[in-house]
């Protein structure tokens, strides 16, 4: 399946088509976690056991029951692929700055509180786009929770150039990593 916005093409894959290693380790991980239940909650997730993912990932969290999200912890490599500041800051307040590129994301995130599942693509964005420093990238957004999904964890591989993405490089030892203060 194809999704267009304005600047972009999304063609989206099952989880397990992923390919890069980040993001295929990224889901094995979540995978492994829910042990059989549809997902599993945030309080589960642990560094110490993603450290090399730590860079590619996002964590967001579901305001109202998806009427807005919130990015609360945001690796290196998100943070460098955006030409704005996404880190603590909710998809509307972003939307101000670049309405098309979060209308987007807004629908992506609703479908994975809607479906329940995971919900991986392929992303190339036109030129024309300043929201983003790449025009290609690999994502996968995985829900957590208990009852309710109330967090959304992501990893993303972007590049600057069309074509294929080249292969993952882990930043640093630990990913740098944003988080709240």
């Amino acid at each position: 399946m194809v999704a267009k916005s304005s600047h972009s093409d999304i063609v989206l894959l099952a989880p397990e088509a992923l390919r890069n290693t980040p993001l295929r380790n990224g889901y094995r991980y979540w995978d492994s976690l829910r042990a059989g239940r549809l997902w599993p909650a945030r309080e589960e997730l642990n560094p110490r056991h993603m450290t090399e993912l730590l860079g590619y990932m996002t964590l967001v969290k579901v305001i109202g029951g998806g009427a807005d999200f919130e990015y609360r912890i945001v690796g290196d490599v998100m943070v460098q692929a955006y030409a704005v500041s996404i880190q603590h800051r909710t998809f509307s307040n972003i939307a101000q700055d670049v309405p098309d590129a979060m209308d987007l994301s807004f629908r992506l995130f609703r479908q994975v509180l809607r479906d329940g599942k995971p919900l991986a693509w392929h992303q190339h964005s036109g030129q024309d786009t300043t929201s983003v420093i790449f025009t290609d990238s690999e994502m996968v957004l995985l829900p957590l929770g208990r009852e309710d999904i109330d967090h959304v964890l992501g990893f993303g591989i972007h590049q600057a150039s069309a074509g294929t993405l080249p292969p993952a490089r882990t930043p640093g030892l630990y990913g740098r990593l944003s988080r709240p203060a």
